[in-house]
């Protein structure tokens, strides 16, 4: 994820935001959350785990050996089916356990022909039910958004290192569907490699290699290789 959005839609819905934090007393750093009926508001009361600790206590887990070296990263990765002109080059390999937070769904913009799901994802203090809870959770314009109706129950800093909005690229048309199942709640591992895509018209979109960055560009792009679903 990292911060109150991650990827940009404009000025005018950044007006808006702030306007609309500042009205309901959220202050500078917790994004307002935009109502939709998939979005992960009281995620944990879907998931029905009330009470049972983190439940996926550790952070994702990353290697960062350039592609030069012999850590057996391809120079290119390609879906079973992906349009022609697309380009996706991995710069790190990537194993994530976490809860989806909230899910979003994309059909029509450029980055949909090869990633057509977001997720957000929250482990460590983020994926224990009781935290999240307090905490509701959306996602439009490939950013996702944290806000609480009350004091937070974490410092931001610490929501910010903890949960992640993904844009996912499968890697087969089985993974795919796999993806498109998943749903607020459950808990998941996905493995394949953080990827930087370039599309047909030159479009150009680079992964976030860390967990602690924010705003637009802070999201990562994940080639998933591999879904298991640990917990629905």
């Amino acid at each position: 994820m990292r911060g109150r959005r991650l990827e940009g839609t404009g000025w005018r819905e950044a007006l808006a935001v702030a306007l609309l934090a500042a009205a309901v007393g959220l202050g500078p750093f917790l994004p307002i959350l935009l109502s939709r009926e998939d979005a992960g508001s009281t995620a944990m009361a879907r998931a029905g785990k009330a009470g049972s600790g983190p439940l996926a206590p550790d952070a994702p887990l990353q290697d960062d050996a350039p592609l030069q070296d012999d850590a057996g990263l391809p120079e290119i990765v390609t879906p079973d089916e992906m349009p022609d002109g697309w380009v996706i080059r991995p710069p790190a390999g990537y194993r994530i356990l976490a809860l989806v937070l909230s899910r979003e769904r994309y059909r029509f913009d450029t980055l949909s022909a090869v990633s057509p799901l977001d997720l957000m994802f929250g482990w460590g203090p983020i994926s224990d039910p009781e935290v999240a809870d307090q905490l509701d959770f959306s996602q439009g314009y490939r950013f996702g958004y944290f806000s609480s109706d009350g004091k937070s129950p974490l410092p931001f800093a610490e929501i910010l290192s903890s949960a992640s909005n993904v844009h996912l690229i499968p890697a087969s048309p089985g993974v795919r569907e796999d993806l498109l199942d998943l749903d607020v709640g459950d808990l998941v591992e996905l493995s394949g490699w953080l990827v930087d895509v370039e599309g047909p018209q030159g479009d150009r979109w680079k992964t976030s290699l860390v967990r602690t960055d924010g705003g637009a560009g802070a999201c990562e792009i994940l080639f998933v290789a591999e879904v298991k679903v640990t917990a629905r």
